[in-house]
């Protein structure tokens, strides 16, 4: 029997903290929706690129003005950070549920790592886009913010798989 302690404790925070940051951020986005759509849509507009000082671009034809569209995209966030937060909250059950058994560490790995590609896919998806709207040129701090939840993805994701 494996125990809740030293490498796996570490492993069971960062699940825990990760898969509760996930959920309050899907709750935060509902509860401000529109705050999400307008800020989505800033991104999707690309409306900084035209803020003082103007920054010419041929990037510009690439905008997405189209109100659905920042709705949809509010949405799929949402709905990447609650996806997310449940395969955590599974990996987290299964322990509670089993124990730190064999069986529930194999549970907590599968379900972690479920929960974790998905982190990682979002966050890359969050760079993506961003990128191709062009918000390195106006929103670094915010390209910046991508790649360190790229980064710790990478790292709790290595850390839950660790023996």
């Amino acid at each position: 029997m494996l125990e809740l302690s030293g490498i796996n404790l570490i492993k069971f925070v960062v699940v825990a903290g990760l898969a509760f940051w996930s959920f309050l951020e899907g709750v935060g986005l509902i509860q401000d929706f529109t705050g999400a759509q307008k800020m989505v849509g800033k991104i999707m507009n690309m409306e900084l690129i035209e803020t003082s000082p103007v920054v010419q671009t041929s990037l510009i034809n690439r905008r997405v003005s189209g109100s659905f569209w920042h709705k949809a995209c509010a949405i799929i966030l949402i709905l990447f950070n609650f996806i997310t937060a449940t395969l955590l909250f599974v990996s987290l059950y299964s322990v509670a549920y089993s124990g730190w058994t064999v069986t529930g560490n194999e549970d907590f790995l599968i379900w972690a790592n479920y929960g974790m590609a998905l982190f990682l896919f979002m966050s890359f998806a969050l760079s993506f886009v961003g990128l191709w709207f062009a918000y390195y040129i106006k929103q670094n701090d915010l390209m910046i913010t991508h790649f360190v939840l790229i980064v710790f993805g990478i790292t709790a994701a290595t850390l839950i798989n660790l023996s």
